[in-house]
């Protein structure tokens, strides 16, 4: 009796070990998926209007060269943050690892 008990417990913890691994792949393929999606939608986009801000800027009266440029820098700083949480999402460490 003990034996099949000492089995059954085997079995129920080797499932919820393949259960947990699992469910952390999947949460991990969500968090590459998000993360690539920032890089690649948003990060594209905003790449996009800065060319855009720097083409109106330098074809725009003097007056407003200044706040455009401004507007860049809010856009670039934006970008830059959209990376870090992209990378925070995607730890090189999980990239090694696979």
């Amino acid at each position: 009796l003990i034996e099949t008990f000492n089995t059954m417990l085997d079995r129920l913890e080797a499932e919820r070990a393949t259960s947990s691994a699992r469910a952390l792949s999947a949460q991990e393929a969500e968090r590459r998926r998000v993360a690539q999606e920032l890089h690649d939608e948003v990060g594209q986009t905003l790449t996009a209007v800065l060319l855009e801000l720097k083409r109106v800027a330098d074809h725009a009266p003097e007056p407003l060269r200044g706040e455009l440029r401004q507007v860049q820098e809010i856009t670039r700083g934006s970008l830059d943050e959209i990376r870090r949480i992209a990378r925070r999402l995607r730890p090189g460490v999980l990239e090694e690892l696979g």
